[in-house]
């Protein structure tokens, strides 16, 4: 990969992803495809650039790609996450450091509704109610 015409696009600096140039294509591929929408969605999120540290962050889908991504970037700013996945996810995801709920709103929404600064679904299920 010779990256095309790369070296005649104008982006903003807070727009690229700085990677190793030894960094394999596919891995680059993986990284803009899940860590790219994950920083955006927590930029807009995010009051006045401010880091979110002690923020109770609810990540929908958590064991999916972007859901991932954002577990991870917001334990990195401090937050306290909450995600929701199949208990089969549940010790990995503990791991990193969210604690985990079921994937049936029922069983969380209870719990959390009102207790959480920010909310990203990476599920998409509409109609929670």
């Amino acid at each position: 990969p010779s990256g095309g015409n790369a070296k005649y696009i104008t982006l903003p600096y807070q727009s690229i992803i700085r990677l190793p140039s030894e960094t394999d294509s596919v891995v680059a591929l993986c990284v803009s495809s899940a860590y790219v929408p994950a920083r955006e969605a927590l930029d807009l999120a995010r009051q006045l650039n401010t880091p979110f540290t002690s923020a109770n962050i609810l990540v929908i889908g958590g064991n999916a790609p972007s859901g991932l991504a954002a577990i991870e970037l917001a334990l990195l700013e401090g937050a306290n996450v909450f995600t929701t996945a199949d208990e089969c996810h549940h010790e990995f995801l503990t791991k990193l450091g969210a604690k985990c709920f079921p994937i049936d709103p029922t069983k969380w929404l209870p719990s959390l509704q009102g207790k959480m600064d920010v909310v990203l679904d990476s599920v998409c299920v509409d109609g929670y109610e």
